[in-house]
């Protein structure tokens, strides 16, 4: 096993994310949700204060979160390894998957008319998901919607994922994704595959 230039040997994770958008975040929260080990690297634009370690949270604001973030300058040493620089200090990362997060942009299908308050896409709404009661509507049961509602869920807003095919994540184990959705479904989260929305209308105060 390799090791950093300060002796430590690589940590070890099952999904090493680099870079960030709302695709692999939701990548990260279905990843632990089937109890594999993950971690993001990625710069943070001004992180230059002297002392600043490698392993410096890279959201502050977010509280602890079973997802480990390392912030710093990302370069790949081998085929499973990645090595993060910060002020001086280092770490190499070892995973058996490693995922480039290259940016991602939510589809605005032409037939929905999106207003930005009550038909959004997930991006807007995982910006600013806070001050929501309402019940949510979220079309496809993909990774970006599993976590946006998880999000709602967490704030006591009961949301209905609508998903027009009849199975999902049929790349992972069948048990592992039905503990996800029973899980879910706890949490006042309404899966509902073989759904084709074919149509979105607003009424009043509605949807």
């Amino acid at each position: 096993m390799s090791s950093s230039r300060s002796g430590k040997s690589p940590m070890r994770y099952d999904l090493l994310i680099i870079g960030s958008d709302p695709a692999s975040r939701a990548l990260g929260f279905l990843a632990h949700r089937l109890d594999l080990r993950v971690a993001e690297a990625f710069p943070v634009p001004g992180a230059t204060g002297r002392g600043s370690a490698v392993a410096a949270p890279a959201r502050q604001d977010e509280g602890p979160s079973p997802i480990e973030r390392w912030c710093g300058h990302v370069s790949f040493v081998g085929p499973h390894r990645v090595r993060v620089e910060r002020d001086g200090a280092e770490l190499v990362l070892h995973a058996h998957h490693i995922v480039v997060a290259t940016g991602s942009r939510a589809t605005r299908p032409g037939w929905i008319d999106f207003d930005a308050h009550r038909v959004v896409t997930v991006d807007d709404c995982a910006d600013d998901p806070e001050g929501q009661c309402d019940p949510v509507a979220i079309v496809g049961a993909g990774t970006a919607g599993l976590a946006v509602a998880t999000q709602f869920a967490k704030q006591g807003t009961p949301a209905v994922l609508l998903e027009q095919r009849r199975s999902v994540f049929e790349e992972f184990d069948r048990e592992l994704i039905n503990e996800l959705f029973c899980s879910l479904r706890q949490s006042d989260i309404d899966i509902r595959l073989g759904q084709e929305v074919i149509a979105v209308e607003q009424n009043g105060q509605s949807v």
